[in-house]
């Protein structure tokens, strides 16, 4: 069961897809909506024997749910930006949680070198510098969302040595390629839009949700 959860998270995922090029913006907001409650479904199947990480990841994925249908209405109110950007924000705490539940504590606790820890406060900096000037009165929500996604970053790269490779590489790079996403965001929003925003925006954001919870699920599929 729960792999058709994926199957139809990647059908719905192709679909969306295909309504952003195609610009069939109802088909484009259905289908975006419907992702999340496939990764959901997913996660109910798949982690129903280890309640504490179950009840963070659906705190986290509903979040991303929430920012995800707020975002669909940017157009008519750009109150809706704010609120989606503040549901996202309370979805990567989430992850974070989810992180540091979803680790092995009986194995001998190694960190990477601190260096990698800063790469993405580092990145985080580099880009609020070259988004400064062009913010106003976004400049505190972004900073604090900029804040908290590379904190989440901090968080998979954390799981080093607490799980198996397979899944530190695979909920690591989800919550880089999560990181580029936002990015994507937040330079077509803020500083230079581009007629590939939407397609790349969406392109990475699904694949980062997917490495990131399916790679959660590697840990005790691995571990076991």
């Amino acid at each position: 069961m729960k792999n058709r959860f994926l199957i139809a998270y990647v059908v719905v995922a192709l679909i969306h897809l295909v309504a952003i090029l195609s610009e069939n913006r109802l088909v484009a907001d259905c289908s975006k909506v419907l992702l999340i409650p496939m990764l959901i479904g997913y996660a109910f199947q798949s982690f129903k024997n280890h309640n504490p990480v179950l009840r963070l990841l659906l705190i986290a994925l509903f979040f991303c749910w929430a920012g995800d249908t707020l975002l669909i209405f940017t157009e008519q109110n750009e109150l809706f930006f704010l609120l989606g950007l503040a549901a996202f924000l309370l979805g990567h705490i989430g992850y974070i949680f989810t992180f540091r539940k979803s680790v092995d504590t009986s194995k001998p606790v190694k960190s990477l070198p601190a260096i990698y820890y800063g790469l993405p406060i580092v990145y985080a900096v580099g880009l609020l510098i070259f988004l400064l000037p062009k913010l106003g009165d976004m400049a505190i929500p972004v900073i604090a969302y900029a804040i908290v996604i590379s904190m989440m970053c901090v968080a998979a790269m954390w799981r080093w040595s607490k799980t198996t490779k397979f899944s530190f590489m695979m909920v690591t790079t989800g919550a880089i390629v999560f990181v580029i996403s936002d990015s994507l965001i937040a330079i077509n929003k803020f500083h230079t839009a581009f007629s590939t925003a939407s397609i790349l925006i969406m392109i990475t954001y699904i694949k980062a949700q997917y490495l990131i919870v399916v790679g959660l699920k590697k840990h005790y599929f691995e571990t076991a």
